[in-house]
């Protein structure tokens, strides 16, 4: 995993470089690696803050959170979710406000009936 994390960091598109990160992070939590965990978890911190779109990072929690829930991790996938909202809630324009809350309405709809099931 450390050379994937030395890999990610070289990725030039910053939403790809951030949901790599974030992904590398999940998969040292659940191999009990918590010291490295945090360190890419910092990482992927810096590659979202990177990501110039609200919008955009509004994409890639609601893509993580659908990964996590089929992975079933529905904790993870709900917090993911909720980043994501965090964010929605911010956005100024009012056309890309909707954009990401359609985005976001989908993913609860996969969320809510997963939980259902």
């Amino acid at each position: 995993l450390d050379l994937a994390v030395r890999t990610a960091g070289l990725i030039s598109d910053d939403k790809l470089r951030a949901h790599t990160l974030w992904s590398l992070t999940t998969e040292r939590q659940i191999n009990g690696d918590h010291n490295s965990a945090t360190e890419t978890a910092e990482m992927a911190e810096q590659a979202t803050a990177e990501i110039k779109r609200p919008f955009t990072r509004v994409w890639m929690f609601s893509e993580i959170a659908l990964e996590h829930f089929s992975a079933r991790r529905k904790a993870s996938a709900w917090s993911a979710f909720e980043r994501a909202l965090a964010i929605a809630e911010n956005l100024d324009s009012a056309w890309g406000r909707s954009r990401a809350l359609a985005r976001l309405a989908s993913a609860l709809i996969e969320l809510s009936d997963g939980a259902n099931n």
